[in-house]
């Protein structure tokens, strides 16, 4: 599953597109499988991981996770007008 994330930081926006290690990653990081995904939905610290690692993964240099979500103006799915996340709020973890 290649997600394309749009992401409007201080600097402008930038885009970003999950790889396969990307997915691992955050599959990782939360302890679950992107094809729970579909019946759950994405969150919103879900869609920032994706494109903080999308980021890495794409040679841009980031700050550390929290750090750098701070400063996320606007994160969207490529092709999409906003973002379908589910409606449970972050576990913070």
């Amino acid at each position: 599953m290649q997600l394309r994330i749009i992401l409007s930081l201080r600097d402008g926006d930038i885009e970003v597109s999950t790889t396969p290690f990307v997915v691992m990653a955050w599959e990782r990081q939360y302890k679950t499988k992107m094809s729970a995904v579909f019946d759950t939905g994405l969150g919103m610290e879900d869609l920032l991981y994706l494109g903080w690692e999308g980021s890495k993964a794409a040679g841009i240099t980031v700050k550390p996770f929290d750090q750098w979500a701070k400063e996320v103006k606007e994160v969207r799915l490529a092709g999409s007008e906003s973002v379908p996340t589910s409606a449970a709020a972050s576990d913070g973890s």
